[in-house]
């Protein structure tokens, strides 16, 4: 039997990151939605930092030795967006129970799309570091895991990856015994941007509401439940 992965975030990723921490748009759009008129920060402090899923696919300690997403100590402490402590210990326990992979996996991996690669903490705030070493939500480090038998490297989107030509031919080639026609090296994918680019938390914050209707009339159509969900559907 063979098992083959696209775009797997093994060793966790910054997508769940954003909704914990008040960044991604559908946050704002589903607080938008909400008929009691609660806000991002209490959807957030009251919902989302509770899904045992969403937080068991934060980044491993493993791979990034200075970031510990699973102690609640790590976390910013000027605001109160932090998960229950316990919630967290059970999380990262769930995801270093998880067993590694082994000569039945063969990975592909997804590079070439703006993706957070780390984040410091500096007097308080967050800080993302961006470059386009990933799919766009799972950063090619976090991507790649010991034990795989092969691993094997596209230039696409994460949410694409299972929709590429190229990887549906992969995966086929894979599990019929072939090699598939796909790079065994990420710099044969393309010239990848080996800079940084840092941006602060309260930036991106700013950004995910930028989008969204000002206006708090429910006559206005801007902020019509419809335009919201086919905002948040199209997102």
């Amino acid at each position: 039997r063979k098992v083959v992965t696209r775009g797997t975030p093994n060793l966790g990723s910054y997508s769940p990151v954003m909704p914990l921490r008040g960044l991604n748009d559908n946050i704002h759009l589903l607080a938008r939605l909400d008929s009691t008129g609660i806000g991002p920060k209490a959807l957030v402090e009251t919902l989302v930092n509770r899904f045992p899923g969403l937080l068991q696919m934060m980044p491993s300690p493993d791979a990034r030795r200075d970031e510990h997403w699973f102690d609640a100590g790590f976390w910013p402490k000027k605001d109160s967006l932090i998960p229950d402590a316990a919630i967290l210990a059970a999380a990262g326990k769930a995801q270093a129970d998880l067993p590694p992979p082994d000569d039945r996996f063969t990975q592909i991996v997804g590079l070439g799309r703006r993706t957070v690669h780390d984040v410091r903490i500096d007097k308080g705030q967050l800080f993302y570091n961006h470059n386009d070493d990933g799919d766009g939500t799972v950063p090619r480090t976090l991507a790649e895991m010991d034990g795989a038998d092969r691993r094997f490297y596209i230039e696409g989107t994460h949410g694409q990856l299972c929709n590429l030509r190229a990887a549906i031919d992969a995966c086929d080639a894979v599990l019929n015994g072939r090699v598939p026609d796909l790079a065994e090296d990420p710099a044969q994918v393309r010239s990848l941007t080996a800079s940084l680019r840092t941006e602060p938390e309260k930036a991106m914050r700013s950004a995910a509401r930028s989008g969204l209707p000002r206006t708090a009339d429910p006559d206005d159509p801007a902020f019509s439940e419809q335009a919201l969900l086919e905002g948040f559907l199209s997102a």
